[in-house]
Parts: structure tokens; C-alpha cells; sequence
């Protein structure tokens, strides 16, 4: 009875149009500009699944690294020999430190215009 349902449920609702449908969605993905790393993971992760619910892990790992931000891309130091985990994590990791380097560069920015916007000050003593 399980078997025939599940090619039942199958057969509706995993068509050949709604497969090549994710296909295309695939193809397209890709991290957004503000999009956080742990969003485009699950997207990522979701799509795949209703794709091929047996996807192998090394096929994830490419596409979770073909599709990731250029800048965590250029500076991921794991490859596909590492499990799919740490190249998450890894990733989350870069995409932090970006981010506080961003801040740290807005504020060096501001600091520098605030002080190049102060006159100087000069306190004449002598009497």
C-alpha cells in the first residue's frame, strides 16, 4: 500500500514539467546581494531536495560554492574535499567578517571626514 501511494503521489505532483521547472530554477540561483549565506543554504538545500531527494552531497557542495557571493567565494580556503557542514560554516564565516569589515571602513571613513571637516583651533596665552 505504501509503495503504490507514494508512485501515486509521485506520478501527480513530481511531473516531468515541474522537474525541468526546478531545473531552470537551479540554473538561476544564486546568493543575493544581501542575502545572508544561511538563507541561500536552505534555499539551496529545499530546491535540491524537491529536485532529487537522494542528491549526492559532493553535487550540494559544488553548487552551494558556484553560487555563493564573488567576495566569499574568492576567499573560501575549504573546497569540495571538506564536508558540506564546514563549507557552510566557513562561508557564514567569511560573510561575517566582511560585513564587520564594511562597518570598520564606514566608520574609519567618518572618522576621517569629521576630522577633516573641523577647523582647527588655536588658544593664544600669551598676555
Amino acid at each position: 500500500p505504501w509503495a503504490q501511494f507514494k508512485q501515486l503521489f509521485l506520478s501527480r505532483f513530481r511531473t516531468p514539467e515541474k522537474i525541468e521547472s526546478l531545473h531552470d530554477c537551479l540554473r538561476t540561483l544564486r546568493q543575493g546581494d544581501n542575502e545572508p549565506t544561511a538563507d541561500y543554504f536552505e534555499r539551496l538545500k529545499a530546491l535540491m531536495s524537491e529536485i532529487e531527494p537522494q542528491t549526492s552531497i559532493d553535487y550540494i557542495k559544488r553548487k552551494f560554492l558556484q553560487k555563493l557571493q564573488k567576495d566569499i567565494r574568492d576567499k573560501m580556503t575549504l573546497g569540495l574535499t571538506s564536508n558540506l557542514s564546514d563549507l557552510v560554516h566557513k562561508a557564514i564565516e567569511i560573510e561575517s567578517n566582511i560585513f564587520r569589515q564594511k562597518i570598520d571602513d564606514k566608520l574609519r571613513d567618518a572618522h576621517e571626514e569629521d576630522n577633516i571637516n573641523k577647523k582647527p583651533t588655536t588658544i593664544n596665552n600669551l598676555s
